[in-house]
């Protein structure tokens, strides 16, 4: 027995109003070589996922489609533009799509600002990196790779921490649910020299929930390696002198 529809609805992006447009597009509008065309629409859904949104056109005989990313102008209307280059006959669509990782980043800012815990929120951010990494290919894969971190069961990497010979300071969120303590002092003691640093109320993602601290931190690090005097790293930064 089939599902019905109506039992499972599609959280459908809808798109309407679309200008300018004639007899809803029945009839062509009409420009000049080289002008800018605006197209806007209403573009919205239910929920508070973020939404992207395309402008795609191409002149008849064009076999490929152009696309500009559109930009919210207020409420739910969205604009776009594209410029007319030649004489002919021009088609343009609009396409629009919920933006999964801004959405979790949009998530992230309000649980953050309301103080609440992020572990799972971290770990969901983390899923959505990693399974975009297996769609990517060349440099997007390397970039998302690097983001993400391999695998926590990499029989390898304690054998390439070994390499290390700079100067190492491992910093790790205390309360981090998605890898323990444990996990960053054994990834320390694989480094020759390396020092090891919990940060209190911190989750998996120290630069986002605790910035400050962090700063501060590795700034300590620097300067004991570099001999310079203990201020904190944004004390040194307000005695900085502008550049004019």
């Amino acid at each position: 027995m089939s599902t019905r529809s109506i039992d499972t609805p599609r959280r459908t992006v809808v798109i309407e109003s679309i200008a300018p447009a004639v007899d809803d597009g029945r009839h062509p509008i009409k420009r000049e070589v080289g002008a800018v065309i605006e197209v806007t629409a209403d573009i919205f859904k239910d929920g508070h996922d973020v939404l992207v949104a395309y402008l795609r056109y191409r002149r008849d005989g064009d076999r490929t489609w152009r696309e500009s990313p559109m930009h919210h102008v207020d409420n739910d209307r969205w604009a776009g533009t594209f410029t007319v280059e030649a004489t002919g006959r021009y088609r343009y669509t609009i396409e629009a799509l919920t933006e999964t990782f801004q959405s979790w980043l949009a998530d992230l800012q309000k649980r953050h600002a309301g103080g609440q815990d992020l572990t799972s929120a971290l770990g969901e951010g983390l899923a959505l990196i990693r399974d975009a990494t297996k769609r990517a290919g060349g440099a997007d894969r390397t970039a998302l790779e690097a983001y993400a971190g391999r695998d926590m069961a990499d029989p390898a990497l304690r054998g390439r921490l070994g390499g290390v010979n700079a100067p190492t300071l491992v910093v790790w969120g205390e309360s981090d649910r998605i890898a323990g303590a444990g996990y960053g002092r054994a990834l320390a003691d694989a480094i020759p020299g390396a020092e090891f640093q919990l940060l209190p109320a911190t989750g998996h993602l120290p630069q986002i929930e605790t910035p400050a601290p962090l700063i501060d931190l590795v700034g300590a690090f620097a300067c004991a390696r570099a001999g310079t005097g203990p201020a904190s790293a944004r004390e040194r930064a307000a005695r900085r002198p502008l550049r004019r």
